[in-house]
């Protein structure tokens, strides 16, 4: 059983190593002037959530939180991708590949975790207004 366990986790660390390579590709296309202000726009969102210091569902939930970074994070950064023009993509991956030689970070980017807040605020929010659980509590 535990080399199930092993082999998977270390699938799990391959697609995590490949997705952060992907998300420094994506912070040097989002800043080139030829990628489209729309995809600037979605793309935006998604760096606010990935290099955010908090997560939209915290990793301290066993399986879930990690689920969030190996499917989500994997599966927003990658539709940014997709959209940008060729020789952009060609000039960030040179750039990403530089900065991981130099083993420099991305910024984290504090007000991300402004906006997670603010999300389950909502989500709680709407929970108490338009479900009936605020019966259970006699409000």
């Amino acid at each position: 059983m535990t080399g199930i366990f092993q082999t998977f986790k270390e699938y799990c660390n391959k697609v995590i190593r490949f997705s952060k390579f992907k998300i420094y590709v994506l912070w040097f296309a989002l800043k080139n002037p030829d990628t489209s202000k729309l995809l600037k726009f979605f793309g935006f969102l998604v760096m606010i959530y990935v290099l955010s210091p908090i997560d939209l569902i915290p990793d301290f939930i066993p399986i879930i939180g990690y689920l969030d970074e190996l499917i989500l994070v994997t599966l927003m950064v990658s539709v940014c991708l997709y959209f940008i023009p060729q020789y952009v993509m060609d000039e960030s991956i040179t750039l990403a590949k530089e900065l991981i030689k130099k083993e420099e970070r991305l910024p984290k980017l504090k007000w991300g975790a402004i906006l997670i807040v603010f999300i389950w605020i909502g989500v709680i929010w709407y929970i108490l207004t338009q479900t009936s659980v605020l019966k259970y509590f006699n409000y």
